[in-house]
Formats: structure tokens, sequence, C-alpha cells
């Protein structure tokens, strides 16, 4: 199984997002369960900030401004992405601890999702 990266497309020519969903299209993911609605409902609403943020510096870019006023808005982003990245990383490592065996049964143990959180750094 191979994710296919935002902008590729698989074999039958459907754009699939990295991580989110397997090339085969089967999730296997604890995502699915109903106990993580808010926390993906607040993901979700923190990525669609940082994508404001980003059609920001897209206009900044435009527009010619200042270098500054750039470097800053990219700092931000980062900050906001990474920390998204984090929180989500550790939720996941949270549901683990709580729940071993349904996480072993979802293919998840806490070592796997500790080099995630590292890969992170």
């Amino acid at each position: 199984m191979q994710a296919v990266f935002p902008g590729n497309r698989s074999d039958d020519g459907e754009e699939e997002l990295a991580g989110l969903v397997p090339a085969d299209g089967v999730s296997r993911h604890p995502n699915q369960r109903n106990d993580r609605d808010g926390e993906v409902g607040d993901l979700v609403r923190r990525l669609s900030r940082i994508e404001g943020q980003i059609r920001g510096i897209k206009r900044m870019l435009q527009e010619g401004r200042d270098c500054r006023d750039l470097v800053t808005q990219f700092a931000a982003v980062s900050r906001a992405l990474e920390q998204a990245a984090l929180n989500y990383v550790t939720s996941e490592l949270v549901w683990c601890v709580e729940r071993p065996d349904e996480a072993a049964e979802h293919g998840y143990s806490v070592e796997e999702l500790r080099k995630l959180l590292g890969r992170l750094r």
C-alpha cells in the first residue's frame, strides 16, 4: 500500500491525500473512531486557518511585500503546522496507550507512534 501525495494521482486518476487515504482506498486508521469527532474538527479548523495564512503569503508575494514581513508569516505558518502535527500525533499516542488492544487491531503500536512523533522534530 502506497499513499499518493497531494497533486499526484492514483492509477484510476483520482487524487488522494498522503497519509489520509491509502492508494487502495481502504481506510485502516483509527481516525474512523466515533470518540474523536471533536479532535478531528479542531484539527480541520486549525488546518483551514493555516491554509488562509498561506493564501495571505501568496498575496503578499504577488504584491511585492517586504522580505521581513514575508519571513514573519512563513515562520508563523511553519510553527502552526508543526503544532497541528504534534497535537495530532500526541492524540494518537494517548489513544494507543489508553486502548492498546484496539490500537493493535488497527495495526498501531506505541513504538510506531513514538517514531512518528520523532519525525516531527
